[in-house]
């Protein structure tokens, strides 16, 4: 039997409200090359059964007791055989046609190891709230402006070979809040910049509630970044930033999206949400 083109980890606990909804985004993409890793930490609401609902779709599931989201997704990682990884979060949906269009990238740009795109806000009911979008990445102090968390990625909208992901030993499992953003600044810490691509599509949603952890811990997660991001003199800090947020307006001006951008700012009631 061929590996799948893609492996989808969901790590999820007690999250049944969405769980379903996040299953079927991805069961109902029209591409299908695709394998799906449920890893539920032991959810005492309706998870299970929606889990055992679907499970046939599954390559691999499990509903028992973790060590938190990082141990869960670790774990799902080392099931995956797919070509490239990507991990959605129970809450969260990816969006019609998103899976093809990153194949279509991959297809047609080779030694593509790491690729990122734009990303929709979505209410508790689903409903579209605000927007995050990106820019490829700045032409001056690319590396940098990642490494100072001043230039970042959105998880859900997110994708990386299984060879890059290996190489670099994987996801750390001791973090609670900032794996994403430590685990992408490794990715691109050990790539050619040539093989890092933007997408300039909307590809995933994040769902803004109030029992998600993105709320709920954001403490920990500013003491996470605190420690993972590299600090530098505070002018210095400025002057990159000034950089880096001139490049991004540039950038939408010259491709007609100053409106879009400033729209998008302006109309997120969320900004807490990275």
């Amino acid at each position: 039997m061929s590996k799948p083109f893609f492996s989808i980890v969901i790590p999820s606990y007690n999250q049944g409200n969405f769980l379903e909804e996040c299953i079927l985004s991805i069961i109902n993409q029209d591409f299908k090359d695709f394998e799906i890793i449920l890893m539920d930490g032991g959810s005492t609401d309706d998870s299970p059964t929606i889990v055992d609902q679907y499970k046939n779709f599954f390559s691999y599931w499990q509903c028992s007791n973790d060590n938190g989201q990082a141990d869960a997704i670790s774990r799902g990682f080392a099931k995956a055989t797919g070509r490239y990884l990507l991990w959605l979060n129970s809450d969260d949906i990816l969006l019609p046609n998103a899976l093809s269009r990153y194949f279509e990238v991959i297809s047609n740009y080779k030694n593509i190891h790491f690729l990122y795109s734009n990303m929709l806000l979505l209410s508790s009911a689903g409903h579209p709230i605000g927007s995050r979008i990106l820019t490829p990445l700045p032409p001056l102090f690319p590396r940098l402006s990642i490494n100072t968390g001043l230039f970042g990625f959105y998880q859900p909208a997110c994708v990386w070979s299984s060879s890059v992901y290996n190489l670099i030993g994987g996801i750390d499992s001791n973090l609670s809040f900032a794996m994403d953003n430590e685990l992408f600044m490794r990715i691109i810490g050990s790539l050619n910049l040539d093989s890092v691509f933007f997408l300039d599509a909307f590809s995933a949603g994040f769902r803004v509630h109030p029992a998600q952890k993105t709320l709920n811990i954001s403490s920990v997660g500013l003491h996470e970044r605190a420690k993972m991001f590299l600090q530098i003199p505070s002018p210095c800090r400025c002057l990159l930033h000034f950089c880096v947020r001139s490049w991004r307006f540039m950038y939408f001006l010259s491709t007609g999206q100053a409106l879009v951008f400033l729209r998008a700012r302006v109309s997120s009631a969320h900004k807490q949400i990275p």
